[in-house]
């Protein structure tokens, strides 16, 4: 692990490129917050001096008292303004931090491989990266700044307390040392608790997910599951706070013995200091300002310590941050120049995924032609989408070599609904692209959606999905049309269709068949499909088994040879 100075000092570097201004705002009013009580204990000092000698002189000045008064009241409107003053410059600050925060992991998230979301570990990293990103930056820039403004206070106190021993400051500092060690340990404890809990945070928050999302709602009622997994809810939760609440009770316990001793140490020094100041025989007002600046001195000092320790604490959570800022990129995946536009081949290509126990493909190779419409069929868990990620670079393999000419577009068997308008919903296809709504309303009716559009209450323009109560909700159907005029819509060299037609009724399913020779003109098209007809289409027909294409060639040869594609067939027969 690196250094506890490498990740505060990295992350300040990252608050002060946010915005150097409200950076250095934000410091100047933590000081200024921070110098104000030493005012206001010289102020207390000269009204009760004032006081005293009016007492003594049996003598009320008018003016003396309000010179008091009105330093003290000013002090007071003083600290006033600038707290309203600080609280608005914390929130915009805050929001600028937020929003950087949220940008990083937001582009990083992007970059990354599509590789690391199938992998647990990853997850693990990017629950904890997240959880903390919210509070932790910040969260340190105000304990730094914090503890630099309470380092000045108690210096300046310190030379105050000196004036009555030279011992003081070092006593009070050494009593909040063990308060310090108890809170590092706990920390400490902390850390390694929730690294030992975030399986259990993600199934809590998987559980939750489950019993309120919409993609779950069908089954939770259908089959009465909402029960069971409010059960292992409860259950997980209950074993995440109980362990929780242990380690804080055990950490609670032993910071109250500490603050018991310390507070009988600080009633002695409380005394040595009234002691000390009845032998110099110093003023009432005096008296009161080094017995306040006692106590003072004691509650920042605690406080100072306390921002160390929590320093320390922000430290562990945001190397989870770094750790996740700090993932290895891959290479954007260029346009292979050296392959004509829609062609693709496979040299030995295998690809495993991250904790498999063996290879999703293993010495894969095949090649497919610029304007070939090609079928890949086979098992289920056979390896067909992994293959298709591939071909669209969204993997990189294993061993071997993968090269693909040109632009790819793909509609997937788990294609996504958008909230968006219609015409964002296949502009998506590729943002770049923009003409017009001519082509928007072209590949609407290469999908056969384009109806359903022009009869919506703002035609093209009608949000899709629940976002808004102005949304129209579509079909699973009517949402893969709306996925296939995404994939049409793009220039793409290749088009890859993972089930394009599963959710979509016989006439539909049979007009995309009708226009698929012009949709697809020029174009490569890959299809993965258990049906019939949508193999029909295909030049040739891949076959893949046991996690390997096992046989390649047209409808007519495949049969012919008899092997895993006839007998597919024939069960569709049957």
């Amino acid at each position: 692990m690196k250094s506890s100075r490498y990740y505060i000092l990295r992350i300040l570097k990252m608050i002060w490129q946010c915005s150097w201004f409200w950076t250095t705002l934000n410091a100047i009013l933590v000081v200024v917050r921070g110098l104000i009580p030493l005012a206001q204990l010289w102020a207390v000092k000269v009204i009760i001096d004032i006081t005293t000698q009016q007492v003594i002189a049996h003598k009320f000045d008018f003016s003396e008292a309000l010179s008091g008064l009105l330093l003290m009241g000013g002090l007071f409107v003083a600290s006033s303004v600038v707290a309203s003053l600080h609280t608005i410059v914390k929130e915009r600050h805050s929001y600028c931090l937020s929003d950087n925060i949220s940008a990083i992991i937001h582009q990083q998230t992007a970059k990354i491989g599509c590789v690391y979301f199938d992998d647990a570990h990853f997850h693990n990293i990017f629950f904890r990266a997240v959880a903390e990103s919210s509070t932790k930056p910040l969260g340190v820039f105000y304990n730094v700044v914090g503890m630099l403004q309470e380092a000045l206070t108690i210096a300046s106190l310190a030379l105050l307390l000196m004036s009555v021993h030279w011992v003081l400051p070092i006593v009070l500092i050494l009593l909040g040392l063990p308060i310090v060690v108890v809170r590092v340990l706990f920390s400490r404890k902390q850390y390694h608790l929730q690294q030992e809990q975030t399986i259990d945070e993600r199934k809590t928050q998987y559980y939750n997910r489950v019993l309120t999302s919409r993609e779950f709602a069908k089954e939770m009622r259908l089959f009465n599951l909402s029960a069971h997994f409010r059960s292992l809810y409860i259950s997980t939760l209950s074993v995440l706070r109980h362990k929780r609440l242990h380690l804080m009770i055990s950490s609670e316990v032993r910071e109250a013995m500490v603050q018991l001793v310390a507070s009988v140490a600080f009633v002695a020094v409380f005394g040595f200091v009234m002691w000390q100041a009845v032998s110099l025989q110093l003023s009432v007002g005096m008296l009161a300002m080094y017995l306040m600046a006692l106590q003072r001195s004691y509650s920042i000092s605690q406080d100072l310590l306390e921002r160390i320790a929590a320093i320390y604490d922000s430290n562990l959570f945001l190397k989870n941050f770094f750790d996740f800022v700090d993932m290895p990129i891959p290479p954007e995946p260029a346009i292979d120049t050296n392959v004509e536009a829609g062609t693709i081949s496979f040299s030995n290509v295998s690809f495993a995924y991250p904790n498999a126990t063996k290879p999703t493909i293993k010495n894969v190779s095949f090649r497919i032609e610029k304007g070939e419409t090609v079928a890949i069929v086979g098992r289920n868990g056979c390896g067909k989408s992994t293959l298709i990620k591939l071909i669209c670079r969204l993997y990189q393999p294993s061993s071997g070599e993968v090269n693909v000419g040109g632009k790819v577009s793909a509609i997937f068997q788990d294609f996504m609904l958008y909230n968006a308008s219609a015409t964002d919903n296949i502009r998506f296809g590729e943002l770049s692209k923009n003409i017009g709504m001519p082509p928007i309303k072209q590949a609407a009716r290469n999908a056969g959606i384009d109806q359903l559009f022009e009869q919506l209450k703002y035609g093209y323009d009608t949000q899709l999905g629940t976002l808004t109560p102005e949304s129209n909700m579509l079909s699973q159907g009517q949402w893969q049309r709306v996925a296939l005029a995404r994939s049409f819509y793009t220039d793409a060299d290749i088009i890859v269709m993972d089930e394009p037609t599963s959710s979509l009724d016989a006439f539909t399913e049979a007009a995309i068949k009708d226009n698929f020779n012009a949709i697809t003109h020029g174009r490569t098209a890959i299809i993965v499909s258990h049906r019939m007809s949508s193999i029909r289409i295909a030049n040739k027909i891949m076959v893949v088994d046991n996690n390997t294409i096992t046989d390649l060639g047209t409808y007519d040869e495949l049969m012919s040879h008899k092997g895993l594609f006839y007998e597919m067939m024939k069960k569709m027969e049957s």
